[in-house]
């Protein structure tokens, strides 16, 4: 598992995935077995086969309910396909579920909250609800409040959601 990682980190990523791929076959820890899937859908992103890369994202659920990350990894492909609703739900879930701290599994906390939330903001945006993209955004902020995206769509929102003034 360490070594396959180290490959893909390095740059060698056909190497990386065999090496991960066999590592799957062996029946290793949890933890390791759904970073190992994760860790494939993004070389074979990287490697421009959508299909394997799906394929290896899905098979982390095999092993215990969705992590964050695969949540958010989802979301993003949804995304990139303008599939709205699709990745709302995958963000939205992300924030629901573990990293995988609880199981002493390596963790990314940005992908249990500030993550999900910025692309929320960005979706809800998108379909014109303005409030809840602010509270999204807003909530994204407490996150990671020096986040310049946070910063911009706090100055964005500001204008969007001011009451219309009428004359006359």
């Amino acid at each position: 598992f360490y070594y396959g990682r180290e490959l893909l980190f390095n740059g060698m990523i056909i190497e990386g995935a065999a090496v991960l791929e066999k590592f799957l076959s062996g029946g290793g820890w949890v933890e390791n077995e759904i970073e190992a899937c994760i860790n494939l859908c993004k070389a074979y992103r990287a490697l421009g086969n959508e299909k394997k890369s799906l394929e290896f994202l899905l098979k982390s659920f095999t092993y215990a309910p969705p992590r964050s990350e695969a949540c958010c990894i989802l979301g993003d492909y949804f995304f990139e396909k303008n599939a709205v609703n699709s990745a709302i739900y995958w963000y939205q879930l992300a924030l629901t579920q573990s990293g995988g701290l609880k199981e002493g599994g390596f963790f990314n906390a940005d992908y249990s909250g500030y993550i999900p939330n910025i692309q929320l903001c960005v979706l809800y945006d998108k379909l014109g609800d303005y409030a809840r993209a602010n509270a999204y955004n807003e909530a994204a902020g407490k996150y990671r409040p020096e986040s310049q995206s946070y910063k911009q769509n706090k100055i964005y929102f500001a204008s969007r959601l001011q009451p219309a003034t009428g004359g006359g």
